[in-house]
């Protein structure tokens, strides 16, 4: 299958059709939307290895724990798009900090349950205090509503093209 023939014209208006020369491409995905993702990662490295000695996938784990009393290690990387494997091994050096706690599940003694702990849930609001001034000066002049229903609308079309593209595929 064709991307081509995933697009029904008629379900498009003239604003969202793809020039035929792919230059939309070419400046939009693969040049701007890359290039300003790999800015926002380095800048978010930066913040966090300022005294905080933290990676971006531990910051998004604390957050999503702060939103939950507790979660699988399925469920968190299930939710947040990241490895089993990746997380079970940053869980324990989380736990040295005192950052979490894990226990076996209830239902299922084979299940980790992570938890946020109080030092957790302090280190995680101190690091959200640090650096909120910066992503206020990165999002500065920008209609945050506007771009979080374009990111959520980005994300979903790409989700969908993906699925397509690995359809009928094994992994």
């Amino acid at each position: 299958m064709t991307t081509r023939s995933m697009i029904n014209p008629a379900e498009k208006s003239p604003a969202n059709t793809v020039p035929p020369d792919g230059s939309a491409f070419d400046a939009f995905i693969t040049v701007r939307l890359s290039a300003a993702a790999a800015i926002v990662e380095e800048c978010a490295r930066a913040m966090l290895s300022d005294g905080h000695f933290l990676n971006i996938t531990e910051l998004r784990i604390l957050g999503y724990l702060k939103a939950r009393s507790e979660a699988s290690i399925s469920t968190i990387s299930r939710d947040l798009g990241v490895d089993k494997a990746w997380i079970s091994r940053r869980i324990k050096p989380m736990e040295k900090r005192k950052l979490v706690t894990s226990k076996k599940g209830q239902a299922d003694s084979r299940t980790l349950m992570i938890s946020l702990t109080p030092t957790g849930a302090r280190f995680y609001d101190q690091i959200r205090s640090d650096v909120i001034p910066h992503y206020a000066a990165i999002v500065d002049g920008i209609d945050i509503e506007l771009l979080l229903k374009l990111l959520d609308k980005l994300e979903s079309n790409v989700r969908a093209v993906n699925a397509q593209l690995h359809k009928g595929r094994r992994p």
